[in-house]
């Protein structure tokens, strides 16, 4: 294999590749672009001095005193404390995970694509792969993304590997839910494996599947459902992401899931897919389906169709992150398809197709430098106007980056609903600053719906907004300390201020 030369060529891009990601991985993308690397980092040094997931930036809400429940993802939580504990709390430490499984992802992609086909068109794949801006930015962001594709790329290649052995079609079923365990939305590649035997009408197959998804839902129960027996199924923090849930309609409302099931492949999947990734990358991932319908692609056609099919039924909601999930397949039909062409066509192909990629990604990376910088600088300016030893809340989960575990969120039914002042909030919880980020759009009050609410604002994502307005007209029992140009996304300042 080593003296193959397409495996020598896809060999020295890997390692390109790899230098390439090193060096932009501390900015590409953004540091903390919308706060979940923050809540990810902050899942994990919960999980170091807490156990079961348990966070301290969400202070006040369900995450600090219970855990994310049976929604916890213990494995991926479990990965970045390991890393933290190496490398300390940073971005690095939450990124490296990351791109350590996308270097992996690439290399099973062409594995993957090799064995169907040959190595031309696994150098085509993980040419495609690579070059995609998306892939190689999302491959390095702290989110469980990449590693959840890299489980599926796997698990397709334990079902479509020749000759097909009982054990593999176990693992894939056993692997495919257990994947809930790095992150929830994994088991749409444990249904993927499970059905898929039934196409190429192997029941045998399908009974060793079967057993596999049974004992890796049995993990799953051990570790993430008996513990919490008696909690409501999904927490405060995710009724936003329970109310979308298909199969909880099964027992609610059954005759709604046909049409929303549907609904969300028709609508939901290219709404979120093709505005936040351009033209070029919907053109090669069209192009990929294309290539998947290829004869010698076909069951690895069928297996992404069950895994669209089940994502779309398994994932409470879509959101533009997701579909680097799906791009190892995507890139594996363009590089089939890529390989059906004379050489001139295809060189010609690549360049007007990827090329683009490559503009995009250079802007991204130039635009994320000058962001970062003026984050950086924020970051600094906060660290230093708050003593060492205090305690601060703010409206942002970026500024854990700074301070650590002694920055709070205000996620309070107490405060929100009006019960307690934010001074008294602050007092509770030994905080004595606070941070306000003051935005270009006009800050949006919390509603007399939320306030009636008895989990109110328990939905962090949404708190960034609602807050904001609340602490900016509640400033009188404090003193401002320093105030700081922003400059990044659209922040044009942040306030620090003490309470009196």
């Amino acid at each position: 294999m080593f003296k193959d030369r397409y495996f020598q060529v896809f060999l020295v891009l890997l390692c390109a590749w790899f230098v390439f990601q090193m060096l932009t991985i501390g900015f590409w993308p953004l540091p903390d672009l919308d706060g979940d690397e923050a809540w990810f980092a902050s899942l994990a040094t919960g999980l170091l001095r807490y156990g079961l997931c348990k966070s301290a930036l969400l202070a006040g809400s369900s995450l600090e005193s219970r855990g994310m429940g049976i929604t916890s993802f213990w494995v991926y939580a479990g990965i970045l404390a390991g890393f933290i504990k190496l490398i300390g709390t940073n971005l690095i430490a939450l990124r490296l995970p990351s791109l350590i499984a996308s270097v992996l992802v690439v290399f099973t992609g062409f594995w993957l694509a090799s064995s169907l086909v040959d190595r031309k068109v696994g150098l085509l794949s993980g040419c495609a792969l690579m070059l995609s801006a998306p892939f190689a930015g999302l491959s390095h962001y702290g989110r469980p993304e990449v590693l959840v594709s890299l489980g599926f790329v796997g698990i397709a290649t334990l079902c479509l590997s020749e000759p097909q052995r009982a054990w593999r079609s176990f693992l894939g079923g056993f692997l495919g839910i257990a994947l809930f365990l790095v992150y929830p939305l994994g088991p749409a590649a444990g249904l993927a494996a499970l059905v898929l035997p039934l196409f190429a009408w192997r029941p045998r197959l399908f009974l060793w599947a079967a057993l596999g998804f049974v004992a890796g839902s049995a993990l799953i129960f051990f570790t993430n459902i008996l513990p919490f027996l008696g909690q409501s199924p999904f927490s405060d923090v995710h009724a936003h992401y329970g109310m979308q849930f298909i199969p909880g309609l099964l027992f609610k409302n059954p005759l709604v899931v046909p049409v929303k099931w549907l609904k969300r492949i028709a609508t939901e999947i290219p709404s979120q897919v093709i505005p936040m990734y351009g033209f070029w990358t919907p053109v090669v991932a069209a192009m990929g389906l294309g290539g998947l319908l290829l004869g010698r692609m076909r069951r690895l056609g069928v297996f992404f169709l069950l895994l669209i099919l089940a994502s779309a039924f398994w994932f409470p909601r879509f959101r533009y992150s997701y579909f680097v999930m799906f791009l190892p397949f995507l890139a594996i039909g363009f590089g089939a398809l890529m390989a059906q062409l004379g050489p001139r066509l295809r060189w010609v192909l690549l360049a007007a197709l990827l090329v683009p990629e490559m503009y995009y990604a250079q802007r991204e990376i130039r635009l994320a430098c000058g962001q970062a910088s003026a984050q950086a600088r924020v970051y600094r300016e906060v660290a230093k106007a708050i003593p060492k030893d205090a305690k601060a809340l703010g409206t942002s989960t970026r500024f854990f980056w700074p301070l650590g575990e002694r920055y709070g969120f205000p996620a309070s039914p107490e405060y929100v609903s009006g019960r307690i002042t934010l001074a008294e909030l602050m007092r509770s919880r030994g905080a004595e600053y606070l941070i306000v980020e003051k935005h270009d759009y006009p800050a949006l009050p919390i509603e007399e719906r939320e306030r009636a609410n008895p989990n109110a604002n328990q939905n962090f994502a949404k708190s960034m907004d609602v807050f904001e307005a609340d602490l900016l007209s509640d400033t009188g029992a404090f003193v401002l300390v320093k105030s700081i140009p922003g400059g990044y996304l659209d922040v044009r300042e942040v306030a620090i201020y003490r309470l009196r």
